[in-house]
This record gives C-alpha cells, structure tokens and sequence, in this order.
C-alpha cells in the first residue's frame, strides 16, 4: 500500500472517530434525539359521553437531561398552523394532561404532537398520535 493511500485511510479513521466521540451517531443534534412514548389517546375512537375531559399521557425519553415537553393539539390530522387548537409545555417530571370535553367536536379527527426539549436546548424529534371522537 502506497503512503498517499495509508495517510487517506488514516485520516478517514480519525475523522469518524471524532465524529462518534461528537455524539452524532445517536445523540446530542436536533432530529436524533429520541421522541417521547405517547400512551393514550392513541389511533383509538373516542366516547367522551359523561366524561368531562380526556387524558393524554405520555412518557419521557431523556431522563434527567429533559427540561420541558411541547404538547400540541389539532383539530384534522394535518399538524398546520391552521389546524392547532391548543399549545402547552409541561414540565419534566409531568407526564399526563387532562383536556376539558369541550375542546372536542363529535366525527372529528384530533391529532396531538409531543416532543421533548432538553434543559440544555435541545429537542426531539416529534412523536404524533390521531384518534376520533366517535360519541360526546
């Protein structure tokens, strides 16, 4: 093997070296920080009859590392601007969260969103669950 192609092979080492000591194989960058577990609701139908709210639970991903959690509800399962009917951030250590009735429509398709941002910044990847309200 020629020198040119040792200190080639050589350098590619270290670069992925680097690259998995930097944490990019799995951890540390947006978009590969693993999503929260959602629960329930999942991809159910609905009966709120009699019951004055719904509880969305969920669980954590991130362990001591994470700050808050981003909740998002809408109203269709496109997750638009136009669609989203409430936004709220919870903090670590809560992991449920109990939505008056009123918020839901009988035949309607919900989707909630949740990711997990950490306390040094840092976010996850989105996880999104849809159901239907089939009776109210």
């Amino acid at each position: 093997m020629n020198s040119s192609k040792l200190k080639f092979l050589v350098f590619m080492a270290m670069c992925l070296a680097v690259i998995s000591l930097c944490g990019w194989m799995g951890s540390g960058l947006d978009g590969f920080i693993d999503a929260p577990t959602q629960i329930s609701p999942g991809a159910d139908d609905i009966v709120l009859t009699g019951k004055d709210s719904l509880e969305f639970r969920w669980r954590g991903a991130q362990g001591a590392r994470s700050g808050h959690y981003e909740f998002k509800l809408y109203k269709s399962y496109q997750t638009t601007a136009e669609n989203l009917i409430l936004k709220e951030d919870y903090q670590s250590g809560i992991y449920s969260a109990k939505i008056p009735s009123s918020q839901f429509e009988k035949n309607q398709v919900y989707t909630w969103s949740l990711r997990e941002i950490l306390i040094d910044g840092q976010r996850s990847d989105y996880a999104y669950s849809s159901f239907k309200v089939i009776e109210k």
